[in-house]
């Protein structure tokens, strides 16, 4: 049996036993979808998750933005960002969706002159954006 199912044979078999162990069926249920899941997660091996076991070499540059690259009205296409030092960073979001950091946001940074400090990590003879914070 393969090491996915069997894992998740295992899971089954545990919420089962404790289903045949207390009476209280709603709280059972949801107990039993909690643990499910939980189990169910800590079987998966990473390959659904490029950074599960790839430990990225995460950087991060300060500055002001200078240009943005929208792919849609969440999500970013590429950010420019010119740090103290005068260099421009150019960073591809690949569409990436940062929690609190539209493209209109990001452009208000820019209007106002406001730095943001953006982590990334290097592809190729590429940065690849991964998060972004005041």
């Amino acid at each position: 049996m393969p090491q996915d199912l069997a894992c998740a044979y295992a899971v089954i078999r545990s919420c089962i036993a404790m289903w045949k162990a207390v009476d209280a069926y709603p709280l059972v249920v949801s107990a039993m979808a909690l643990l499910a899941l939980l189990m169910l997660a800590s079987c998966a091996n990473g390959k659904d998750n490029p950074d599960v076991g790839n430990e990225l070499a995460l950087e991060m540059v300060r500055g002001m933005v200078l240009e943005v690259e929208a792919e849609s009205l969440i999500s970013l296409a590429a950010l420019e960002v010119k740090d103290e030092d005068g260099k421009v960073w150019r960073f591809e979001g690949r569409g990436k969706v940062v929690p609190g950091f539209t493209p209109s946001h990001l452009n208000e940074h820019k209007l106002l002159g406001q730095a943001v400090a953006v982590t990334y990590y290097r592809e190729g003879g590429e940065l690849i954006l991964r998060d972004i914070t005041d």
